[in-house]
């Protein structure tokens, strides 16, 4: 590579006082990337994130959005993505951080795919709330071979993308409208829709560190109370039948179906009928989701035996 395009990185805050410095360092200090555009907000935190990212920043050429209001990331992301010059854009959330020199072979494979990608996705390191060593993306969910190329009816089939692992074509994510401001959280939705039209790519690096701490993002789908992100992913479910070909329908009747018993089992019965009726338009449902179906119309709620499940078992609740 003997150009180094610009990259922008837009790091957001809320109530990362004791992260960010890490995230901020590891963008900055850590690259041997020469050409690095960081975007900074704090989302209005209520902690000392302010006051650390002010003290990080100064003399320093970076732009700062200062919330006083809660906007969540989506927006955020969005406010932040039209300062954003880089020909390439990452959300870097700043509880985590980039691996040390992994920016000059990321940008570098970018480079060498299609132009017809608009994403691309590596490996990831977990790491709980101290540093310590968890585990590796690809381990914990058995990806073997990353798909690339056309992945929209993947998307539906399994979980093979690490959010903060993505890197997008600026040019492609702002054509798209970035994230959707209506919906909880922001990945699989903008996945889905740049795939319909462009190609993703895997680079073969772990490319960051994504901490699990509590009260992350991901562990919202397993709230019992006001739900926002089974909400979101209904109204994702219905763009996606909207935009498939037919070929694809089933896929995403199975993934609705999943979405069905997951709010179900946090006792959110209406929301679980709306997913149940979703679904029977595209599959007929098994014997099991049958019988989550009797007991939904019945309104038994097994929330607390779920919780029970997920405390003994379930790892996915770790993973965003």
């Amino acid at each position: 590579m003997t150009e180094y395009p610009l990259i922008s990185v837009i790091c957001i805050c809320y109530n990362h006082a004791a992260f960010v410095v890490d995230a901020l360092d590891s963008v900055l200090s850590q690259q041997n990337y020469p050409n690095i555009q960081l975007i900074v907000c704090d989302d209005a935190s209520t902690d000392t994130s302010k006051d650390v990212i002010r003290a990080y920043i100064k003399d320093k050429d970076i732009q700062f959005i200062d919330h006083t209001v809660n906007r969540g990331n989506c927006k955020t992301f969005n406010e932040a993505l039209l300062f954003a010059n880089g020909k390439y854009v990452i959300d870097l959330a700043a509880d985590d951080k980039l691996v040390s020199n992994s920016l000059i072979d990321r940008v570098k494979h970018f480079e060498s795919v299609s132009t017809r990608v608009a994403l691309t996705y590596s490996n990831a390191i977990y790491v709980d709330s101290f540093g310590k060593y968890l585990f590796d993306f690809n381990s914990l969910t058995n990806t073997i071979i990353p798909l690339e190329g056309n992945v929209f009816q993947a998307l539906f089939e399994k979980r093979f993308i690490c959010p903060p692992s993505v890197i997008f074509k600026t040019e492609v994510l702002k054509r798209v409208g970035g994230y959707d401001e209506n919906l909880s959280y922001e990945d699989f939705d903008v996945w889905m829709r740049l795939s319909r039209d462009y190609e993703f790519a895997y680079c073969d690096t772990k490319s960051v560190v994504k901490r699990v701490v509590v009260g992350s993002s991901s562990a919202r789908f397993y709230n019992q109370k006001d739900n926002k992100h089974l909400t979101s992913t209904l109204v994702i479910c219905k763009k996606a039948v909207a935009m498939a070909q037919p070929q694809e329908l089933p896929s995403i009747g199975y993934f609705i179906l999943y979405h069905f018993r997951l709010a179900y089992f946090t006792g959110h019965f209406d929301l679980s009928q709306k997913f149940w009726a979703l679904s029977a338009e595209l599959v007929k449902a098994n014997l099991a989701n049958r019988f989550f179906k009797f007991l939904l119309d019945k309104k038994i709620n097994i929330y607390f035996l779920y919780r029970l499940y997920l405390k003994i078992r379930l790892k996915d609740s770790k993973l965003s």
